[in-house]
């Protein structure tokens, strides 16, 4: 069974840089690129450049390297700013495999002490 997709698939928005350069044959390093711009929705609150129309914001990805801006620690972890960060890598090759963000997490559970407040933003104490 082969690991490698083909094709354009997906939201824009969330969009792997190298699927949106139709770059043909990628792996599911593409959907570690889709979790991290999933991981800054969840606590940014808000779809990344939400005031941006989809097409533009993957093709300023693919072209400049562009992501959205790093949120502060109050709001989202460091730990997990740094995988987030790994995650949104360029090429696909630089991301992490789900396996090991789940160790990840896995290593973190119980450090960060959990939510405080859940809402439209989770709010780390």
């Amino acid at each position: 069974m082969s690991t490698e997709l083909t094709g354009i698939t997906g939201t824009y928005r969330y969009m792997a840089p190298e699927i949106f350069r139709g770059e043909g044959q990628y792996t599911a390093a593409v959907d570690v690129y889709s979790f991290s711009l999933v991981m800054w929705y969840i606590f940014a609150g808000e779809h990344p450049f939400c005031n941006t129309d989809g097409i533009s914001v993957a093709s300023m990805a693919a072209k400049y390297n562009f992501r959205p801006a790093v949120l502060s620690e109050r709001t989202m972890p460091r730990e997990l700013q740094v995988m987030m960060r790994r995650s949104w890598a360029e090429e696909g090759k630089d991301r992490p495999g789900a396996a090991e963000l789940l160790e990840e997490i896995a290593r973190w559970r119980g450090r960060w002490g959990g939510c405080m407040r859940v809402g439209t933003v989770l709010q780390w104490g």
